[in-house]
């Protein structure tokens, strides 16, 4: 196992010990967890949405005392989620967070020499096309990329379908994109 690895394992268990903390503090706890599980399996992993719904609930009494409360039961979540993240990454390691499948390569200038190519999801681009588009319009297009014509033959379908489109629709694709990618 790599260093890395080892590294996120002890964080987790350190978040896992704190759990049985006396001063525990749930929310805190979430927080913490949420930014330690951002860093180690992605932005958009379901991690996230399964710490953030431990929810604590309490039963109070007019009096203001607490007479009832679940927090034993989201202790014990948090303790078998924590211990289902470390048997992952022992088990299959660091996620590829890089899905180069989903992603363009685009060289960030003109020289052979330049730094290494700028990767852009090509999810953000299909919703743009998606949102500037009708329905219509975008069926036609999916029809044309999905069909077995050649490359070429692609490129030039594509390029006479967009020709039928009002002029602002290009426009807006292209404006989108370039807005989205930020600094290239």
């Amino acid at each position: 196992m790599n260093e890395t690895i080892e590294k996120y394992i002890d964080i987790l268990k350190k978040q896992g010990v704190k759990v049985n903390a006396p001063n525990f503090n749930l929310l805190l706890w979430k927080a913490e967890t949420n930014n330690f599980l951002q860093r180690i399996f992605g932005q958009n992993t379901a991690k996230i949405t399964q710490i953030s719904n431990i929810i604590y609930q309490s039963t109070v009494a007019d009096s203001g005392y607490v007479y009832s409360d679940n927090l034993d039961e989201c202790k014990e979540q948090a303790k078998a989620l924590i211990k289902s993240y470390i048997a992952e990454l022992q088990t299959f390691g660091l996620p590829n967070n890089d899905k180069t499948t989903n992603k363009i390569a685009t060289q960030t200038d003109d020289s052979p020499t330049s730094s290494s190519p700028q990767s852009i999801d090509i999810q953000i681009i299909l919703d743009i096309v998606q949102y500037e588009l009708t329905g219509r319009q975008y069926k036609d297009i999916q029809e044309i990329v999905n069909n077995n014509a050649a490359q070429k033959d692609k490129i030039v379908q594509l390029a006479d379908k967009l020709k039928t489109f009002s002029a602002d629709v290009s426009a807006n694709i292209l404006a989108s994109i370039f807005t989205q990618i930020g600094d290239f």
